[in-house]
């Protein structure tokens, strides 16, 4: 397998309208997509970072972080390889880098994935247990915590920088971030944790 040194940096506007446009309108359906401006709002706020990964100084990935202030956890909130790139082993040389960039301010990094209990479809199915698969081999925990947000249901997944946190903890800090983002009307509305 080719080895990979990716880099994090934070984008400049431009390329965060770039990678909206062109990366995550395709990667991402409507239904789970943050609007642009919503992101620079929150990153104007400091509660949100736009990430650009690169390996020799050319984009191969992006990640987007939610963060609260005071809160031991950053939320992936976007990532994906670029798909002239995908099965080469970018993905997890990608997650050790995001490892890399959050130690030392976040005890962990929390992931958001589609419930494979909702898939429409077989292929859906396959798609929803391999994302979670990768995300175990690269570290991560499949926690028991589930998640509905604005109508759709995610399994939650925490990858540790170190000790590990208790389900309890990482629903906490989900807690804590969509509090800083959301009114309560809006939280009470499209953000709901469901017992398994």
């Amino acid at each position: 397998m080719t080895q990979f040194s990716i880099t994090v940096r934070l984008m400049d506007d431009a390329q965060l309208e770039t990678v909206y446009q062109t990366q995550i309108c395709r990667d991402f359906p409507e239904n789970e997509r943050k609007s642009l401006e919503r992101m620079r709002q929150l990153r104007d706020l400091g509660l949100y970072e736009c990430c650009a990964l690169e390996q020799n100084g050319h984009p191969c990935a992006y990640a987007m972080f939610s963060s609260a202030p005071g809160c031991a956890c950053l939320l992936l909130d976007y990532f994906a390889v670029d798909c002239r790139m995908r099965g080469q082993g970018v993905g997890t040389a990608a997650l050790d880098a995001i490892g890399r960039y959050t130690r030392g301010r976040a005890q962990g990094v929390i992931l958001e994935t589609e419930d494979p209990a909702f898939a429409r479809n077989p292929q859906e199915l396959a798609v929803r247990r391999r994302r979670i698969a990768f995300y175990q081999r690269c570290g991560a925990r499949l926690t028991d915590l589930r998640l509905w947000l604005y109508d759709v249901d995610y399994r939650v997944m925490f990858l540790p920088n170190g000790a590990d946190l208790s389900d309890g903890a990482v629903q906490s800090a989900m807690e804590q971030i969509y509090g800083a983002q959301f009114s309560p009307e809006r939280y009470a509305k499209h953000v709901r944790f469901v017992s398994p």
